[in-house]
């Protein structure tokens, strides 16, 4: 499956899909709290989706990637 989001756009939505805040993710990746919103932001607009919910559907996380 060719995933349709860039690297850090998916380094966001892992690093979102195993619980941490938009804070914590920001520090853990050392981006700025709104780069990964608007990260995020992107990554909903080319899966197009709305939530995280639904882009962790759409990536077919049944349950989250491990972070590496």
């Amino acid at each position: 499956m060719v995933i349709p989001v860039t690297k850090r756009e998916y380094q966001v939505l892992v690093v979102l899909a195993n619980g941490r805040t938009i804070d914590q993710a920001a520090a853990e990746l050392g981006l700025h709290p709104q780069t990964v919103k608007n990260h995020l932001q992107s990554a909903y607009k080319r899966l197009l989706v709305k939530n995280r919910a639904q882009a962790y559907m759409e990536m077919g996380w049944m349950t989250p990637p491990e972070i590496k």
